[in-house]
């Protein structure tokens, strides 16, 4: 039993990734469009929101890959170690 984690750590987990998959994808859309798209490469406002909704929804499936990842890697750990 010492090997699974508790509901409480489950828990947490749960609300740091669901607090990533909301403050990541925000905060890159507001800093790609502002100083990226428009003060470092110059596009027009209208243009910039283009780009960064684009970076947005990557940074959206960068943080689901990366939960994904990490859960499927744990439940291989516990089968492995149930089996010995």
């Amino acid at each position: 039993f010492s090997n699974e984690e508790s509901p409480s750590q489950v828990l947490h987990r749960l609300l740091f990734y669901s607090f990533l998959i909301i403050v990541f994808p925000i905060s890159s859309y507001f800093l790609s469009k502002s100083f990226i798209f428009e003060a470092f490469l110059g596009m027009t406002s209208s243009n910039s929101y283009f780009y960064a909704a684009i970076v947005a929804i990557c940074s959206v499936h960068i943080v689901l890959g990366l939960f994904i990842f990490i859960a499927f890697t744990e439940d291989q750990k516990r089968n492995v170690q149930k089996i010995d």
